[in-house]
């Protein structure tokens, strides 16, 4: 095996944008003041795993988890099409929307906590993204960041006393002061350099213009960085050209990344599981990727491999481990998506309705409601590692080698080993 290392990189952000209907728009410089509060064959056939047999995250049990990958499971069957691949980040959309929750109030609340499987449990739902956060952030043989922010409109917001102690409590959210109404040219800028800084330059412009007007009255955003290597790397001599087939029908070459090491390994007559680790230590939680490949080559197999894919964020984490021949692609995937009326179909309909939405819990301005979710991610997988990058953008108005050959389309997520909870997800349809 080869001593070169694998890198892995995600970086994430989330944004919330609020604004307030009636300001007029002109120029201006932000404000100076700031309050600061990521072949062969099987010779010997596999034993076969039955589906249900085990809990694959025995942490389940956290709500938080079970939130993020409650939340994880609704928005991808919304977002899955026929073909084309797709990447997001259910974490960083599940904590900057669970933030601002903590700010709504009645229907407007409900739909949100129905939508994001907050469950009755709030404080724990809080206090458990708040212990998940700082368990991920420890310093160890990988890094993984999480800073979260809060841009509020100077003298004219004043955040509820009790929303801003919830979130610096539980998230560590900073709380900074702008000036959207006079001098919105300038704080687009301020943003995304704030962004930018916490991403590692890997998001270095997540604001649009247009994005944020006068209107604006308070932005949100949530930023997550990982970096890290495989645990077991590839090594690029084994890379070669192979074939990879599309959901289509058609045939394409592609960089393969081939090695033979133990990995904990699933499968049942529908699937084949497989988690890769990243290096970590003894004292911190893992993270993996987890890849999840469908028995058969058609799209009506994948089709139904993805119907069931919270089953299969529930079952795993027994894995075995078993010595297997690992076949992956090199691949890279963009996704963009504008998510409100995604939001809306799985029954978050307040939030966006001026004059219903109830966000009184934050701020003293009722008035305030969502109109438009914004969701970016990138992800690079090759020898060297993975390099990802998302961000969130809402914008308110007032027994022998077993052989894993994915040379199909298959579905992949990050997972943090110690609670289940999903950090990235996706599919590869075409690498």
């Amino acid at each position: 095996m080869s001593n070169q290392k694998s890198i892995a990189l995600f970086s994430l952000c989330t944004l919330f944008t609020f604004s307030l209907p009636g300001c007029a728009q002109s120029p201006s410089p932000p404000a100076d003041t700031l309050n600061t509060g990521e072949e062969k064959q099987v010779e010997t056939p596999p034993s076969k795993i039955p589906v249900g047999a085990t809990a694959v995250f025995k942490s389940q049990s956290m709500p938080t988890s079970q939130a993020v990958n409650g939340f994880a499971t609704s928005l991808y069957a919304q977002l899955r099409q026929p073909t084309g691949n797709l990447f997001l980040s259910p974490y960083s959309l599940s904590a900057a929307l669970t933030m601002t929750y903590a700010g709504a109030k009645g229907k407007t609340k409900e739909e949100m906590a129905k939508v994001l499987h907050l469950g009755a449990n709030e404080s724990a739902i809080h206090s458990g993204f708040g212990e998940l956060e700082r368990s991920l952030a420890g310093k160890t043989t990988y890094q993984l960041d999480i800073a979260n922010a809060i841009w509020v409109q100077q003298r004219k917001v004043f955040l509820a006393a009790e929303f801003a102690e919830l979130l610096q409590d539980a998230y560590h959210l900073g709380v900074k002061t702008a000036d959207f109404e006079k001098g919105v040219e300038k704080e687009i800028p301020r943003i995304n350099a704030w962004v930018a800084g916490k991403t590692a330059n890997k998001i270095p412009e997540l604001l649009k213009p247009g994005m944020v007007t006068a209107q604006t009255q308070w932005v949100l955003t949530n930023a997550i960085y990982f970096k890290g290597k495989w645990q077991s790397p590839f090594n690029p001599e084994e890379t070669q050209s192979l074939s990879f087939l599309k959901l289509d029908g058609t045939e394409v070459k592609v960089p393969t990344m081939h090695q033979k090491e133990k990995f904990g390994y699933f499968e049942n007559d529908g699937v084949q599981m497989i988690e890769l680790p990243y290096k970590t230590s003894e004292a911190s939680p893992g993270l993996s990727m987890v890849i999840l490949l469908p028995t058969q080559t058609d799209a009506v197999a994948f089709s139904k491999m993805e119907e069931k894919l919270g089953d299969y964020l529930r079952l795993q984490s027994d894995l075995k481990a078993l010595e297997v021949s690992v076949y992956l692609p090199k691949f890279k995937v963009e996704s963009a998506f504008q998510l409100q009326e995604t939001l809306r179909k799985l029954g978050m309909v307040e939030a966006f309705e001026p004059g219903k939405a109830d966000f009184s819990g934050m701020t003293e301005k009722k008035e305030l409601a969502i109109s438009a979710v914004v969701h970016q991610a990138f992800v690079e997988v090759n020898e060297e590692g993975t390099e990802a990058a998302a961000a969130t953008a809402v914008v308110g108005s007032r027994g022998r080698s077993l052989v894993f050959r994915a040379d199909h389309p298959f579905v992949f997520w990050i997972l943090e080993k110690r609670t289940g909870t999903v950090l990235f997800l996706g599919r590869v349809e075409a690498p």
